[in-house]
């Protein structure tokens, strides 16, 4: 990949995009909220295509003053900052046909090979790429939230017979409940958005992240009548010097459904693959649902893990997001939805993989950008 993107950059001129409308930040002008200041303008597309509203630090738009007329992509911009610039539509990469960006460009720097499946959630998470672009919607939202929704199963009768109120699904955590095994932790009930319910526990006295640093999240994700039992499990590792600060476990049917309905948190990744590791027999038997787009432990999609960016790690702006599955399905969205607007000849699924791979992702296993864990280090903006 790097190879490649190189040699587009070795061989061509770029320039500014003249698609784009330059608007200094106010804000930034203003030096009234240190994190919004990192940002000097903000990119508003001339007319209604599949580019989006960009905004950019002072580098970016130091950069597009000095290619207001073409020339070699400039030494402080690598090939790997270029080729971001140029897929999101912010300069144009010059070609015998003419200059080009977005989706056009895309067969500059990437050859289109398949991505390396390596797993179950692997292959869950490109079935649900695939799904989204079926749909053939060319809007980032309903993209994202088709994405993030993947392989959640349906409020059905039989499940609404099962599981008919909120008493029957208290029931599964009636055995978590009972004994010394939940003694060291808070319980409480946590509606953090619509339609969904939560039940949390969390120990008082465990060390959490520091302010702005990542949190480390091992998901859980079993049939809806294992979700109690596994709790019970991840409860047990109370006192433990690799011991989760806080879970939360679906408290209602549509939750207890979703993939991600089980999530344990943890201060650091060591930390949490100790844990994966002892909870591993504890697990052993329970069918698997499956989380997409995180990163398989043990190989049959029952456990894996993510990592949710520091408040830290990347300046505000309009695909921010605290969670690691709504950060990356985010920009998945986001470049799919690029990608059908613009009629690419790519897959639009193959084209939203190759541009998070941009961003720090490797999307072969799921796993998070290394600079997450690196406050102040964002490669994901502009």
């Amino acid at each position: 990949m790097s190879e490649q993107i190189t040699q587009a950059f070795a061989r061509a001129r770029v320039r500014a995009s003249p698609h784009y409308r330059l608007e200094p930040s106010q804000s930034a002008a203003a030096g009234s909220n240190p994190e919004q200041s990192v940002w000097a303008a903000s990119l508003l597309p001339a007319r209604e295509d599949w580019r989006r509203a960009q905004l950019i630090s002072r580098e970016t738009a130091e950069l597009l003053l000095a290619l207001r007329e073409p020339g070699p992509l400039p030494g402080a911009a690598t090939p790997h900052d270029g080729a971001r610039l140029v897929l999101d539509g912010i300069l144009e990469l010059e070609t015998a046909g003419g200059f080009c960006s977005g989706p056009e460009a895309y067969r500059r720097f990437f050859s289109g090979e398949l991505p390396v499946v390596r797993g179950a959630l692997a292959e869950l998470s490109l079935a649900a790429l695939r799904c989204a672009a079926a749909l053939a919607v060319p809007e980032p939202e309903l993209l994202s939230k088709c994405l993030y929704r993947y392989n959640t199963r349906p409020v059905s009768p039989a499940w609404l017979r099962r599981f008919p109120d909120a008493q029957a699904v208290a029931g599964l955590f009636q055995a978590a409940r009972r004994g010394q095994v939940e003694s060291s932790w808070t319980t409480f009930l946590n509606l953090p958005a619509p339609g969904v319910s939560w039940r949390a526990w969390e120990q008082p006295d465990a060390p959490t992240p520091a302010p702005g640093a990542p949190t480390y999240k091992l998901y859980i994700s079993p049939a809806p009548a294992s979700v109690g039992a596994a709790t019970r499990a991840v409860l047990a590792l109370a006192g433990k010097s690799f011991a989760p600060f806080a879970l939360k476990a679906g408290h209602d049917l549509p939750t207890l459904l979703r993939s991600e309905k089980l999530v344990v948190y943890f201060r650091a990744r060591d930390d949490l693959f100790e844990a994966a590791d002892r909870l591993r027999p504890a697990l052993g038997g329970m069918a698997a649902q499956g989380v997409p787009f995180t990163s398989e432990l043990f190989g049959d999609g029952l456990v894996s893990w993510g990592v949710d960016p520091g408040s830290t790690a990347e300046p505000p702006g309009p695909l921010r997001q605290a969670s690691w599955r709504r950060w990356i399905t985010a920009r998945l969205g986001s470049a799919m939805a690029a990608a059908l607007a613009a009629g690419s000849t790519a897959p639009a699924w193959q084209y939203a993989i190759d541009r998070v791979r941009l961003d720090g992702v490797t999307p072969e296993t799921w796993t998070a950008p290394a600079w997450f864990a690196v406050p102040g280090t964002s490669d994901a903006d502009h």
